[in-house]
């Protein structure tokens, strides 16, 4: 049995047998899951039927898990063989429903919107509902797993207003015991894999020829819906969880996995490949939370994690590791952990065509990318975070937005935030919309020895000093609202002697946002290699509160749109030529305060001059005048 701090072990040794006559339980709850200790193959044996349970905490949520006996059905074990939907009030079993018209039939409880047991499909890449659960829980010549969705034990109905309870789920029959049968990993797949024995095990001590990585789902994450999510132990980022979640199961480097428990792993090799569990892999200890430790203290590290803001709490809901490493490649191999996708958000990492959560990189380059990928987000607001360790002082990263075509300085030794909306449109929810490219701010061909910004009557002027210019092409205005969100707003080309000279420059904003305004010059050489000002801020001058439209003329055809201190709510834009034709119409989800939005006309506009349309959520109507300097 089991007590507050203490672990029930069952040890046979040499050649003794056990014979149970079916009257062992190993038990389990709060405080810990009693286990059979590692024994000699041909040696120690137990035999008889063995019930073994196992406790989950009072989280309604998805559990990843497996069986440790051969002998009893699905029904007969986690249903503890009740008629459907009946609850035999003893605290063990859970309900399990599906979408299927014949569930009573097949063994279900009940029949719901979508099946609570689910098996991952390695053909498909896709988690199939359970047609029945008068199937073997488990075999003894295979392994099989199952994502189970717990509400808590039988008297929690599937009502989505019912409260979780803690639940005992319990199986009866022979124990796995000795080496387990292989479990195949084909080329490219993924593979689902359960922990069949009565103990705890460690990865590392597995036979397998993969990647060396494993994914676990962690009922604690919040994620989109409160659910869970996939959390990864990558060899390369030192078994550290990623993501890491605050209240969440695996805080500190973790390679073992729980009596009754599956995991994922995946084979990017170009051949099959497969896991042995063996008796060898068994670790002594039963927890609900896993706490060893790491260190990551000789690589450089970037790690990504998404916040789901809506409502105003952040909760995260994914995240990824990039690390930077010279003993390791930037072709896919068996050291990056290909991503596992949540059932809801997802933030990963784009390589060759793979979405990986934990990347394995040589280290940085200048112009070196770091992409992307999103997926299954919502049109709501979110935050990235950006933590980085261990990085050159003189190599800045800058978080590009595709969609809003706008950068972002990413401190590499330190943590930033970036926040970001998804809208009805569906660029805004772009896969490929973020990414990291980085430069080395060593040595520039220009040096900057004065950048400011003062109001004037008509706006506010920018003016930047230059010694040492040499093969430089080009200067950027950038602006930001806030000092850490920048777009561009204009382009100078470069007029000094650009052979080592100095030079003055000035340029005028005439839209300068209400609030404070911030401004950097980016430098842009022949080359293609670029650098940055340091930034200055001046308060606008006041009148400018509404909507302005930046640059003014637009010159790409793509126009910057500023929402200035106004409230929440949807604002509509409609562009519209001299003939009165409208161009294009944006309707803009707006969470209040200053922002910039871009409107991308549906067609190509041509020199001239253009309305711009703004309606306000409180039906109140703005008229900007839009000049188009086309190329």
């Amino acid at each position: 049995g089991t007590g507050p701090g203490t672990e029930g072990t069952v040890s046979i040794t040499l050649a003794a047998k056990l014979t149970t006559n079916g009257n062992l339980t190993l038990k389990s709850n709060l405080n810990g899951t009693s286990r059979i200790a590692t024994g000699a193959v041909g040696g120690g044996y137990i035999i008889g039927d063995v019930t073994v349970e196992r406790y989950l905490p009072s989280i309604r949520a998805w559990r990843f898990m497996a069986a440790p006996t051969v002998g009893q059905t699905i029904k007969q074990s986690w249903q503890e063989n009740q008629p459907a939907g009946v609850n035999p009030g003893t605290g063990f079993g859970t309900m399990i429903t599906s979408n299927n018209g014949s569930f009573a039939a097949n063994g279900f409880d009940f029949q719901t919107n979508g099946n609570s047991l689910l098996i991952y499909n390695p053909a498909t890449n896709v988690w199939d509902g359970a047609t029945n659960t008068l199937s073997q829980i488990a075999i003894a010549g295979g392994n099989k797993s199952y994502m189970l969705f717990s509400r808590g034990d039988r008297s929690v109905t599937p009502n989505p207003g019912a409260a979780p309870t803690p639940v005992l789920l319990r199986s009866k029959g022979q124990v796995f015991q000795g080496n387990l049968p292989l479990v195949p990993v084909n080329a490219g797949q993924f593979a689902s894999v359960g922990n069949n024995y009565a103990a705890a095990i460690d990865f590392t001590a597995l036979g397998f020829n993969i990647d060396q990585s494993f994914s676990v789902w962690d009922p604690k994450i919040p994620g989109q819906k409160g659910f869970g999510g996939w959390i990864t132990f990558s060899s390369v980022n030192s078994w550290n969880p990623t993501p890491v979640v605050p209240g969440g199961t695996y805080t500190a480097a973790n390679k073992r996995i729980e009596s009754g428990q599956a995991f994922m792993v995946h084979n990017s090799s170009g051949s099959a490949g497969n896991v042995t569990i063996n008796e060898s892999s068994k670790i002594s200890g039963s927890k609900l939370v896993s706490r060893p430790s790491g260190s990551n203290s000789v690589k450089q590290i970037l790690t990504t994690n998404l916040y789901n803001t809506n409502g105003g709490a952040a909760n995260i809901a994914d995240g990824n590791v990039v690390v930077f490493y010279d003993g390791y490649s930037n072709a896919i191999d068996d050291l990056d952990a290909v991503k596992m996708n949540n059932f809801g958000d997802n933030f990963g990492l784009s390589r060759d065509g793979k979405t990986l959560i934990v990347e394995a990189r040589q280290p940085v380059t200048n112009t070196d990318t770091v992409f992307f990928n999103m997926k299954k987000i919502k049109q709501q607001t979110y935050r990235l975070e950006f933590i980085a360790t261990n990085f050159d002082a003189n190599l800045v990263g800058f978080l590009e937005d595709n969609y809003l075509h706008s950068t972002t300085v990413v401190n590499m030794n330190g943590t930033t935030t970036a926040d970001f909306s998804v809208t009805g449109d569906a660029a805004s929810a772009a896969a490929d919309r973020f990414r990291i490219v980085f430069t080395n701010l060593a040595p520039l061909p220009v040096t900057f020895t004065n950048v400011t910004a003062a109001k004037k009557s008509n706006g506010i002027a920018v003016a930047w000093n230059v010694e040492n210019e040499i093969n430089i092409s080009s200067y950027e205005v950038e602006h930001s609202a806030d000092g850490t969100n920048f777009t561009k707003a204009t382009i100078t080309a470069a007029t000094g002697q650009n052979s080592g000279g100095t030079a003055l420059y000035n340029w005028l904003d005439v839209q300068a946002a209400a609030g404070d305004n911030y401004y950097r010059i980016k430098s842009i050489s022949n080359r293609g290699t670029f650098g940055y000002s340091r930034i200055v801020k001046v308060a606008a001058a006041k009148g400018n509160e509404g909507f302005t439209v930046y640059p003014n003329p637009v010159t790409d055809g793509i126009i910057g749109f500023r929402i200035n201190s106004l409230p929440a709510g949807v604002y509509t834009t409609r562009l519209i030529n001299n003939a009165g034709q409208m161009l294009s119409k944006n309707v803009l989800t707006h969470v209040g305060g200053t922002a910039t939005k871009t409107i991308i006309p549906s067609s190509t506009l041509i020199s001239g001059t253009y309305q711009l349309e703004v309606t306000g959520p409180d039906n109140k109507i703005t008229i900007i005048k839009v000049l188009v300097q086309a190329n």
